[in-house]
């Protein structure tokens, strides 16, 4: 639940394409004591808030890796698939992902991937 509300807290909607998007770092993990299944639902969540097409959760993971959850629903015209083919990834229409190195910092203007 710790984890759900800090990912809850960093949470950022884009009104232009609908997508809802946050973040989870491994400092985030350490804090709440949370275990990769603990991330599961986080995307899920997020894609129930009213007025988002999709969902986007990226989270860092061990080895530089950081993970994209890609959430949608039938009928909001948005297939998530696709968007994670461009990073590589694959999935279905209403549930894809996918994987690309980095490391998630925190600046001004909010967060990157570096």
């Amino acid at each position: 639940m710790k984890l759900w509300g800090k990912a809850l807290e960093k949470a950022h909607i884009n009104p232009a394409s609908g997508m809802i998007s946050s973040v989870i770092t491994q400092k985030d993990m350490e804090e709440c004591r949370a275990g990769v299944e603990d991330m599961a639902r986080v995307s899920e969540i997020l894609n129930t808030v009213p007025g988002t097409k999709f969902s986007l959760v990226l989270s860092e993971r061990e080895g530089g890796l950081i993970k994209g959850s890609l959430r949608s629903e039938e009928g909001r015209g948005v297939d998530v698939a696709q968007i994670a083919a461009q990073f590589g990834g694959g999935g279905h229409k209403l549930a894809a992902g996918f994987e690309i190195k980095g490391k998630i910092v925190e600046t001004k203007e909010g967060w990157k991937i570096e």
